[in-house]
């Protein structure tokens, strides 16, 4: 897991960078959260605002990848190595992306954050956990982590097969919809697809268990 954690200090140190960059023109009230039409609502001192997510870019692989190395299941995460460095880099630039949005509204004039890069980041980042998640083997923290899914490995890989087709569409639900609708629509549907995306497999997997558990007992 090294490797992940060397390819993910490259946005960490890019959001870091930018932050420098940006350090002499940010204001000294730094917006840190937006309300659903995108108006600063809560401010920190330039510091936090700067360093809050270099300091989490670098912080949430060695948590992540900590956390798996204690995985009672040492086989299966290391049979989704791959998957898992992917995971790692890919939330580490969705990271850097949301730093470079939020420097970007605190110097324009009203602070406004975009919905439209808002939501095709998420979209982005949800689609492309989509892409991987059928490749992680059964593990306790990375995944669909449901009691029947953790109990049965053919109702592990038949959820996680269903989650990739529902996550990488509501990906793209989210993604898009920044661009054809109002700013708070654009959020409350992009939330509404990936929240969807998400659960449809989670509540899948118990039907997959029951029949699983059929056939077995047939």
């Amino acid at each position: 897991m090294k490797k992940a954690l060397v390819l993910s200090c490259i946005p960490a140190v890019l959001a870091l960078g930018l932050s420098l960059v940006f350090w002499g023109q940010a204001p000294e009230q730094f917006p840190i959260h937006w309300n659903i039409h995108g108006q600063p609502d809560r401010f920190a001192s330039k510091t936090l605002g700067l360093l809050l997510f270099p300091g989490i870019i670098a912080f949430l692989p060695l948590l992540l990848l900590g956390l798996l190395k204690v995985d009672p299941r040492k086989e299966n995460v290391e049979e989704s190595r791959r998957a898992i460095i992917l995971l790692v880099v890919g939330l580490a630039f969705f990271m850097l992306g949301m730093h470079g949005l939020t420097i970007k509204a605190a110097l324009s004039p009203n602070q406004s954050l975009s919905s439209s890069l808002i939501t095709l980041l998420l979209g982005g980042l949800f689609a492309g956990i989509g892409l991987v998640i059928a490749r992680f083997k059964s593990n306790f923290f990375v995944g669909i982590r449901t009691p029947w899914t953790l109990d049965n490995e053919e109702v592990w890989a038949r959820t996680h097969k269903l989650a990739s087709v529902t996550m990488i569409a509501g990906g793209v639900v989210a993604g898009v919809s920044g661009f054809v609708l109002p700013g708070a629509w654009a959020l409350g549907v992009s939330i509404g697809a990936i929240a969807v995306g998400a659960l449809v497999p989670a509540v899948a997997s118990f039907f997959f268990y029951q029949t699983q558990q059929k056939g077995a007992g047939a």
